[in-house]
């Protein structure tokens, strides 16, 4: 579901509020999906447009802006998890300074950084395996 999608519950409710009519309500309920998903659609046309052009750059920092951010998150996500083996092993409290650092970020936050990792990651896996199987 888009980000403007997301607004839709919110929404819904005022569309029977202000338009009594079932059928009405209905079409202008139709209608504000699809005002709102092609609104999301030329938002994330516009960002798809955005990247290329930043990946066709002719400046390093620019090209290479998004792959060092992932590459920044891996080694977060990573030092954590080796900090949790260390006190593990060490009998230390590395890992719940951490923590506790990390739980005081929003859980969207958290969640967006997980979600582009992992989604760099996919993205990346399948780009070399249809290179791989195109050879």
């Amino acid at each position: 579901m888009g980000a403007l999608l997301a607004l839709l519950p919110s929404l819904i409710p005022l569309i029977q509020k202000f338009i009594p009519d079932p059928k009405a309500a209905a079409d202008a309920q139709a209608e504000l999906i699809k005002t709102l998903s092609e609104a999301d659609s030329a938002r994330y046309e516009a960002m798809s447009k955005v990247m290329a052009a930043d990946a066709a750059s002719e400046s390093w920092l620019t090209a290479n802006m998004r792959p060092l951010i992932c590459l920044g998150l891996v080694t977060s996500f990573g030092f954590t998890i080796l900090a949790s083996a260390f006190d593990a092993l060490a009998g230390t409290h590395v890992a719940q300074s951490v923590t506790q650092a990390m739980a005081q970020f929003p859980q969207p936050y958290l969640d967006a950084m997980l979600t582009l990792v992992g989604g760099y990651g996919v993205a990346r896996t399948a780009e070399k395996i249809t290179s791989t199987m195109k050879k």
